[in-house]
């Protein structure tokens, strides 16, 4: 509960306590937010063998600044009164000495109207004069609220104020005013604003939860709201990658998730409304997408197979969606039949290695090729076999 300051006294409504007058004190119109004390409202109030007055009261709700619809609550009114120096002298000179007070405070919320009961603890009547304001402060009992079930902002606006005052004198004996207190100028002053919006719900589907490196992987999100489809956007997250994605007419965005990484991420699509007074954003169940090396493949070709040319051998590895491998390559050459075996190491550039070894001698040979693998691409081997002839 925010405390309540002192009244806000305008020269205007001075004038009409100091006078007992029925003067009214213009308000803003611009509402407060939940959880933020109403302006002050001068309230035009007339009480049993009691000069009408006005009576400055500051309201609070218990009201968040912003609920979903269809969202129940309990509410609990803050009020805080400040009779009129004159009013209680006028008290005090029927004997009063002692002072308290029910009210009950009439509110629209939305489309709702209600009343909170308040119960002022008694207090002491000032002994001086001038007397100065005699605060009369109080919390209600708590009343249920459901916010509607369209979103949109809710006023909360104060209405016609009753209630009675009860003042005691040294020998406790009571007297009693009923008190009927007016909104001023007939306009029903703004408490409170809530933002209500639609509650909304993400859902996340994979195409598949395991894939091989380069394999792409097919996620969409589809929103539902409370309100109707709501508009804004996705943002995915897998790993420490994050991609926002339009959410279409009927709810869904969708994207591919390319060249994930080897190992397990995880992945979440949150929905970030357009406006967010209107919807609130949610996040899905989070899913995990295991991604293993590729399998790879292996070309090889030979060139210079004739004596008197030099003789070169070529490896290209590629993942099996495509992906580049990098890397080590070891080529070993063998001449069948005979003695003669020769191995070279080269490193990938580009996904592709050469070699050469010279100009060879008449003859059948065989290439082994094996490809080492890296982190994201497992290691193969291939062989091939040529002939050199004469030049």
């Amino acid at each position: 509960m925010t405390s309540s300051p002192a009244p806000r006294w305008s020269s205007r409504a001075s004038a009409a306590v100091a006078a007992g007058s029925l003067a009214l004190v213009a308000l803003t119109t611009v509402p407060p937010t939940a959880q933020a004390e109403s302006p002050q409202i001068d309230y035009r109030c007339s009480a049993t063998s009691l000069a009408d007055f006005v009576m400055p009261v500051v309201l609070d709700t218990s009201l968040p600044q912003r609920m979903t619809t269809n969202q129940a609550t309990q509410v609990v009114l803050t009020s805080t009164a400040y009779l009129p120096g004159s009013t209680a002298e006028q008290i005090a000179d029927k004997g009063g000495v002692t002072l308290e007070a029910s009210f009950g405070q009439q509110l629209t919320l939305g489309a709702l109207a209600a009343t909170a009961a308040t119960s002022v603890p008694r207090t002491t009547i000032p002994a001086q004069t001038p007397s100065p304001p005699v605060r009369l402060g109080a919390a209600s009992g708590a009343f249920p609220w459901t916010a509607p079930s369209s979103p949109g902002p809710v006023q909360v606006a104060a209405g016609a104020l009753t209630g009675e005052l009860r003042w005691f004198d040294d020998g406790g004996v009571k007297q009693t005013a009923k008190l009927d207190c007016s909104v001023p100028n007939g306009q029903p002053p703004l408490v409170d604003t809530v933002s209500v919006a639609a509650s909304t719900t993400t859902t996340l589907e994979l195409a598949r939860t395991t894939a091989a490196y380069g394999q792409d992987v097919s996620a969409s999100a589809t929103v539902t709201g409370s309100g109707g489809v709501p508009s804004g956007e996705v943002s995915f997250t897998a790993g420490n990658s994050v991609t926002r994605v339009k959410v279409d007419k009927a709810g869904v965005a969708s994207l591919v998730l390319a060249d994930r990484p080897v190992g397990t991420s995880t992945v979440t699509a949150t929905f970030v409304p357009s406006d967010p007074l209107l919807y609130v954003a949610s996040t899905s169940v989070s899913k995990l997408l295991t991604v293993s090396q590729a399998e790879t493949g292996l070309k090889v070709a030979v060139t210079g197979k004739r004596t008197g040319s030099a003789t070169r051998i070529a490896a290209r590895a590629a993942g099996a969606y495509g992906t580049v491998a990098t890397g080590k390559v070891k080529f070993t050459l063998k001449r069948l039949g005979k003695a003669g075996r020769w191995a070279r190491v080269r490193t990938l550039a580009g996904g592709s290695a050469r070699v050469g070894f010279g100009s060879l001698t008449v003859g059948r040979y065989k290439v082994v090729v094996r490809y080492a693998g890296d982190t994201s691409h497992l290691p193969t081997r291939t062989a091939k076999g040529f002939r050199v002839k004469p030049g």
